[in-house]
């Protein structure tokens, strides 16, 4: 979740700007409509960059699953894999963490590791040495969304 302060929408556009250096462009953005994510400026920074905008309400969270089914999952890591002084037992969480990072989601049939880096993350599960090797079709992917944001850029003139 991110948090811009009321009135910080250059702060907002910046961090996004990171996040689209990092990850690549993002599709579309899901928030819960507050000020920072309605104003004029920010509309126009998702429109230069072709991004869908997601509304939906915090004080309804059935409209908003996705994100309450992410923060249930997050809660259910930490909360399993806390020592009883209430301390993260690293080892525990980062077994935990690898391996939810590796496991496929059920809509997208890719595990979060192969959405954000293109290959499953070196965990503590054996498995053919050919699974940590980048997959052809992300390299061709990588390739089509160059060339659209290319071709977005030159139609927007930017």
């Amino acid at each position: 979740m991110l948090y811009v302060g009321k009135g910080e929408f250059d702060h907002l556009i910046q961090v996004l700007r990171d996040y689209f250096i990092t990850f690549g462009v993002a599709e579309e953005i899901s928030s819960d409509g507050a000020s920072q994510y309605k104003s004029e400026k920010f509309e126009k920074f998702l429109m230069q960059y072709g991004v869908k905008h997601r509304v939906s309400s915090s004080y309804f969270p059935n409209s908003n699953t996705r994100a309450e089914l992410a923060v249930k999952t997050g809660k259910r890591i930490l909360m399993d894999n806390m020592s009883p002084d209430g301390r993260i037992n690293n080892d525990k969480f980062l077994r935990a963490m690898l391996q939810y990072r590796n496991t496929p989601q059920p809509n997208t049939r890719f595990s979060p590791a192969q959405v954000v880096y293109g290959i499953y993350l070196r965990d503590f599960i054996p498995v053919a040495n050919d699974k940590y090797e980048p997959k052809q079709e992300w390299a061709l992917i990588q390739e089509c969304r160059e060339k659209a944001l290319s071709r977005r850029l030159d139609r927007d003139g930017a």
